[in-house]
Parts: structure tokens; sequence; C-alpha cells
């Protein structure tokens, strides 16, 4: 129905992305309406719904390059690309789980790679990362979902942003979504932003405005906190806090949840030299 529509509204194939041949648009005496940025997040949050997101992205690039659109009005488009896009990859990362937990039974039923809790992913692809080295994969169970969902979302935020300066929709959606990576390389960025006066017109928006960065800030903080990257952290916190209080809470928070941290290794710890004196003990009984 929708590819249908599209073709006939507006000339375009949606399974290709093309122009019609031969196809002209008569604004004067057209009963369709003439594609503006809202019927462009209309098509992409329609084509989501069914999984067809790269079908959205072709329609919607291709109605931009065909009619003119100007680039500053595609944000609505972008931001609806972003978070549409960012729903359908956490539903394929749960049913790549599910997949996998299936594909790497054993015939006793034993899953033979274990699967990693979101903490420990994020430790694994920094550790890659610091490495600048990505391992080769080597069978499917060595597949990452969650390195697949950055992947793109970080993709589709440097094509937005090289085309619109982002909104804050997009900004909610970066945060919530992107790699620690991303997300380090562009604080930077939405910290001036924070800073310009002619970003904070009214006190309204000012207030608004930062508690964005400081939920951004946030983020990042755990991030690298669940990771045990305290000290990165900590000159996270103390270089781009905008104000003495958001610093003085942020740094709370992490000195909390370091405490906390090394009670939870002191205690694996004991419990680990509680089990290796255990096992000293049974082999004596053995030996006896």
């Amino acid at each position: 129905m929708l590819d249908t529509f599209i073709r006939t509204a507006w000339g375009i194939e949606p399974n290709s992305g093309k122009r019609i041949e031969g196809f002209k648009f008569d604004k004067a005496n057209c009963n369709f309406t003439y594609p503006t940025h809202l019927v462009l997040s209309t098509i992409v949050l329609s084509y989501a719904h069914h999984q067809q997101l790269a079908k959205a992205f072709l329609v919607c690039n291709s109605i931009i390059d065909n009619y003119g659109f100007p680039i500053n009005r595609t944000k609505y488009y972008w931001s609806a690309l972003l978070k549409a896009s960012a729903l359908s990859l956490s539903t394929v990362e749960s049913d790549i789980h599910s997949l996998l937990s299936v594909a790497l039974k054993t015939s006793s039923g034993t899953v033979v790679v274990p699967k990693l809790n979101e903490r420990q992913r994020e430790l694994q692809l920094q550790q890659q990362r610091e490495r600048h080295y990505r391992a080769p994969l080597r069978n499917f169970s060595e597949f990452d979902p969650l390195q697949m969902k950055y992947d793109i979302i970080d993709s589709l935020w440097s094509i937005a942003t090289k085309n619109v300066s982002p909104s804050k929709g997009m900004l909610k959606t970066l945060i919530r979504y992107s790699s620690l990576e991303t997300l380090l390389n562009y604080l930077p960025v939405w910290h001036a932003r924070v800073l310009n006066a002619s970003f904070n017109r009214t006190v309204r928006e000012a207030a608004f405005n930062e508690n964005l960065f400081l939920y951004y800030l946030s983020v990042c903080q755990k991030k690298l906190q669940s990771i045990g990257e305290f000290y990165k952290a900590q000159v996270l916190v103390e270089r781009f806090s905008i104000s003495s209080e958001m610093r003085r809470i942020q740094l709370n928070t992490l000195v909390s949840f370091q405490e906390k941290y090394m009670r939870q290794i002191e205690e694996r710890r004991f419990e680990q030299r509680q089990q290796a004196l255990f096992d000293d003990d049974d082999d004596g009984f053995l030996d006896f």
C-alpha cells in the first residue's frame, strides 16, 4: 500500500530509490501533498513499523534529492530515522541473542559460549578499541549484536551531522543508543554549544540545555565506571562540568560507585580464597 502510494504520488520506486522515468509532479493540479519534512518522518516510521528501514532510507533520500529539500529542513527526518533505527536495532539485538542461545547449544543442551551482559560487552569492546584492533569473526558465536547496533547508529549519526546541526531529539537518541566512543568524541562539541549564549536565549531553554547536558555527562560517566575506568571518569567530570555544583554531585556519585565496586572485588577475592582453601582440604582428604 505505502509502496504504491509513493510511486503514484511522488514517482519514486521504493525498492531502488530511483525516480520513475517520465514522472512529473504537477503541484498545481495534484491531489497529493508536496513532500515535506513531516512526510519524510511519517515514511520512516511507517517502514520502520514493518522492519524496512533500508527502504525508508532509500525513499527519503531520493525524495530529498528530487524535490529540492533545503538541507536545514530535514532535521525532523534525521531525528525520526535515528530513533526508528535505534528502536528497531534494539529489537534485532534481542532477537539475535535469542538466536545465538539456540544456535550454540550442544547436544546436551549446554550453551557453548556464555552470553555477556551489556557491561561485560562494553568492557570487551573498549579493550579492543584501546588496542586499535577488532578481532575477526572466527565463527558465528563471536558475532556481537551490540557492536552491530553501535556501528549502525554511529554511522547514521555521522551522516546526519554532516547534513544538519543536530537537534535535541537527535542528541537524546545518541545518548541512549550510541557507543561510548562516539559519545566521548561528541561531548566537547555539545559542551561548547551549552556554554554558547546564543544557544540559551531564555531561562527555560538554558535550564533544559543544562539538564540535557548533565544527562549526557552522567551517561558517559556511568559507562566509564561500569568498565572500571574511574580515573577517566574523574577527568571527564572535572573537565566538562559546567558548574561547581554539577562537578560536586558527579564526583560524589563517582566516589560512591567506586567504593561499592571495590567492595564487590574484595568480596569476590574472599570467596575465591575460601574456595581455594576448600579445594586444598578436599585434596588432603583424598590423599589421606
